[in-house]
């Protein structure tokens, strides 16, 4: 966003004869050019956090993904990333924002270490969950996101 700024700067400057205005003109066009304005299409948020674990340890780097039950176009889907101590907060347009009101089914993945380049880290890296949770199909575990914020109760994971 800051690059916008940057590169409106350059070519007002390019294009703007300098005079004694010149400084002023250009700080009165280039207010507000630091942020992008919110999109009028988003959905209000509620912020929504949680425990995963694996086999009763927290389970660190597991990314959740809620994929909404009403799968009607332009629903997105929230994420969130667990630190090392399994706890998460899910972000639909920014950092720790939430998701939107509805009912959800999650998904977790949590890849292993990996040797190689970062763009075929998905594939080759070891998946350390099983599968069935990384399903959206066999999972099992649902999400209900309401009212002002939510506290999920946290997901203990079994091997077997």
């Amino acid at each position: 966003v800051r690059m916008r700024g940057a590169f409106l700067f350059i070519a007002i400057e390019s294009q703007v004869k300098m005079s004694r205005y010149s400084p002023v003109l250009l700080s009165l066009l280039l207010v507000g050019c630091d942020e992008a304005p919110e999109p009028s299409n988003r959905l209000v948020t509620i912020p929504v956090k949680g425990i995963v674990r694996m086999d009763g340890k927290p389970l660190a780097n597991a990314r959740i993904v809620l994929h909404p039950v009403d799968e009607r176009e332009g629903i997105p889907r929230p994420v969130g990333t667990s630190d090392v101590n399994g706890a998460f907060e899910l972000r639909t347009y920014e950092a720790g924002d939430g998701a939107p009101e509805g009912n959800y089914r999650a998904t977790i993945s949590c890849r292993g270490p990996f040797q190689g380049k970062e763009e075929d880290r998905d594939e080759l890296a070891p998946e350390l969950v099983p599968s069935r949770y990384t399903s959206v199909h066999s999972s099992g575990i649902t999400v209900s996101v309401s009212g002002t914020s939510v506290e999920l109760k946290p997901w203990d994971l079994r091997r077997y």
